[in-house]
């Protein structure tokens, strides 16, 4: 897999040195005068920023860089940038490394418009009406949020937790993105991260079955069984240019059209915000704590669909008397996955406690009150319910959901 040019609404330039094409890129999309922006991480990958400088001044173009995006970009990190934007009078974002980054450009994008107005943007109704062209290049396997159109910030409340602005429009769909799996050359930790976040969203999506089709099931079946023999391949031949492409592919697919009625489960998102909300922890260290209990939860109430996972996916043999007996072994293989990843399995591994159960059941509930599809119920609690069969999101669900992970997490400490 040498090369390759995918168009949707975002273009896709997939292959060896195609960061090297950044200049005459963003200069065929209209950009002359250029805010680099990139993740930390990014901005330490070897020879990378100096290759994409060279690229744009060979196209006679004009830029500025910053390179202080970390995880849950803060409100400082949006200012900065349009700041740097101003200084130019950028007409052009490229962003460089993960979701992280490309959420901010975005959020840039729209604020270089409305500077004093960075909080109310994020509004249902506010209208983004524009926002400068971004492009992308990716540096982490896991990133198919490249081509969506969310913008995010996150802000420090008065309580000492992080509140999560999200918005999504059109408009902010970047313009190209460009993916060279030779950039992804990383620690056996962050390749865990990523394989998980990938796994996490396409079984998320697996069990939907209101808006599954057999065609769908077939396509998560088959990026969750790449990404298992990829992770085992890495294992013998650490930096294998095809593992990685397949990898990163796999993140692409999620933003692929045949997933457009397969949306990332919403109560999962919200305990997700919840728990980095408390412990200024990545999607992906909360998604490692939460999935097992989330998915175990879920099973009790339709097995079905995580037995024919497993049968499919990992070879587990289907129990058509007992399905349950299968989506156990299911959950067992996915738990022991985890484990060896090295990411939080329990409160401690973050930085918390078991005592902070409380305060984290009402943040995860305070996740829902921007939601359009929440009622109250007589306990004044906004509830909803999940896209897989129908558990209750309420408080007596969210305290079930973290009760399991301590149960799952007793010898972690």
């Amino acid at each position: 897999m040498d090369e390759l040019s995918l168009s949707e609404s975002t273009q896709l330039y997939f292959g060896r040195g195609k960061e090297l094409e950044t200049g005459r890129l963003v200069k065929f999309y209209g950009g002359s005068r250029v805010l680099i922006l990139y993740s930390e991480e990014a901005y330490k990958i070897k020879g990378l920023a100096n290759k994409i400088k060279r690229s744009l001044e060979q196209s006679g173009l004009d830029f500025i860089e910053c390179a202080n995006v970390s995880k849950n970009p803060r409100l400082s990190v949006i200012e900065d940038g349009i700041a740097a934007c101003e200084k130019i009078d950028a007409d052009f974002i490229l962003a460089v490394g993960n979701g992280y980054c490309f959420s901010a450009a975005k959020s840039i994008s729209v604020g270089v418009y409305h500077p004093t107005q960075l909080k109310e943007m994020f509004k249902k109704d506010f209208q983004i009406d524009k926002a400068l062209p971004i492009g992308a290049i990716v540096t982490v396997p896991g990133c198919g949020f490249v081509a969506s159109g969310q913008m995010s910030m996150t802000l420090v409340n008065s309580q000492g937790t992080l509140d999560f602005f999200v918005r999504e429009s059109d408009k902010l769909k970047p313009q190209f993105a460009i993916l060279n799996p030779e950039l992804l050359n990383f620690s056996r930790r962050q390749l865990c991260e990523s394989i998980i976040n990938i796994l996490a969203r396409v079984i998320e999506r697996y069990l939907a079955p209101k808006v599954a089709s057999e065609l769908s099931d077939r396509i998560c079946e088959s990026i969750i069984s790449t990404l298992v023999s990829m992770w085992y391949r890495l294992k013998d031949m650490p930096g294998d240019y095809e593992a990685y492409a397949n990898i990163m592919w796999s993140g692409i697919m999620l933003n692929a059209q045949i997933f457009s009625n397969l949306p990332d489960n919403p109560v999962l998102e919200k305990v997700k915000r919840g728990v980095g909300s408390l412990y200024d922890c990545s999607r992906t260290e909360a998604l490692s704590l939460i999935l097992p209990a989330f998915l175990q939860m879920d099973m009790v109430a339709s097995p079905n669909r995580l037995a024919q996972l497993g049968n499919r996916c990992f070879g587990v043999e289907l129990d058509f008397q007992h399905p349950e007996n299968t989506a156990y072994r299911t959950l067992e293989i996915i738990r022991k996955f985890i484990k060896s990843s090295g990411l939080p399995q329990c409160f401690e591994d973050l930085g918390g406690s078991p005592s902070d159960l409380p305060r984290l059941v009402d943040l995860i509930l305070k996740q829902s009150q921007f939601d359009d599809n929440v009622q109250e119920n007589e306990n004044g609690d906004r509830v909803t319910q999940m896209i897989t069969p129908k558990v209750r999101f309420d408080r007596t669900g969210v305290e079930i959901l973290l009760s399991l992970i301590l149960m799952e997490n007793k010898g972690c400490v």
